[in-house]
């Protein structure tokens, strides 16, 4: 969650303090906060507690750090090897989810559409996006999986 301040104002510490308890209260635990304070480029005190960044939105300054500090904080790694297998099976799983959805459209818009066959197509279009939510796993990555990481084998 990002936290995001006006480094300007003045009681922009305290307020901001009284606002992320309130919030935090509702969020459910574990969930990383970040505090970022903006409009730094205007030379503003900053008194927070605890880590932050500061950037400016207008001059672009501290962006590529707050980025960083948001891919670190998801757990993403920058291993290209691993990046581009992610990418090219979420391509291959969204281009066939569009297929799927192109032909449950081509049924929706007949006369009297095939019901059995518009259901199947939703299903495997719903199928196809659950290989890029990790909900369904292909039993090919499965075994790519276990051979490059030695899982339970």
């Amino acid at each position: 969650m990002l936290h995001l301040i006006d480094a300007t104002n003045e009681n922009s510490d305290e307020e901001g303090q009284k606002i992320l308890k309130q919030v935090m209260q509702r969020v459910s635990a574990g969930v990383p906060v970040l505090q970022v304070f903006n409009k730094c480029d205007l030379n503003a005190k900053i008194n927070w507690r605890g880590e932050w960044i500061g950037i400016s939105a207008k001059t672009g300054e501290g962006i590529p750090e707050l980025k960083q500090k948001l891919l670190t904080l998801v757990g993403w790694e920058n291993k290209p090897e691993s990046t581009f297998l992610a990418r090219e099976r979420h391509l291959e799983a969204l281009k066939e989810a569009y297929e799927h959805l192109k032909l449950a459209n081509q049924f929706v818009n007949l006369e009297n559409p095939p019901l059995d066959l518009l259901a199947e197509e939703l299903r495997l279009c719903n199928e196809s996006l659950g290989f890029i939510l990790g909900e369904t796993t292909p039993d090919d990555l499965l075994g790519m999986i276990f051979s490059r990481f030695c899982i339970g084998k």
